[in-house]
């Protein structure tokens, strides 16, 4: 197996909806349509607070993200790094609803 990471694309987003629903099991607790909407609200969650997004690719496919926030603070030390949502090594790749 070949894992590359690489910096975030557009393109990504269907992939990492499905991993997420996945992973979740939002299925599980939802239908189809509001399972795949609770993983776009969450990717997109990660998206919109991270300045920082990589994924990695395992044989060429989207298999996990990682996102990052560097945060300013005004003590003397400097900045320091926020959290990550991460979703889990997926089999199941494709678009969300």
């Amino acid at each position: 197996m070949t894992l590359v990471f690489r910096p975030y694309r557009h393109t990504d987003y269907p992939a990492l909806v499905s991993i997420v629903k996945d992973t979740w099991g939002y299925e599980q607790m939802a239908s189809p349509k509001v399972a795949a909407l609770l993983a776009e609200v969450f990717v997109s969650s990660c998206l919109c607070n991270a300045t920082h997004s990589i994924v990695a690719q395992a044989d060429g496919d989207v298999a996990v993200s990682s996102y990052s926030r560097t945060l300013r603070v005004t003590a003397a030390r400097g900045a320091t790094g926020g959290g990550m949502c991460l979703g889990n090594l997926g089999s199941a790749l494709g678009g969300g609803a």
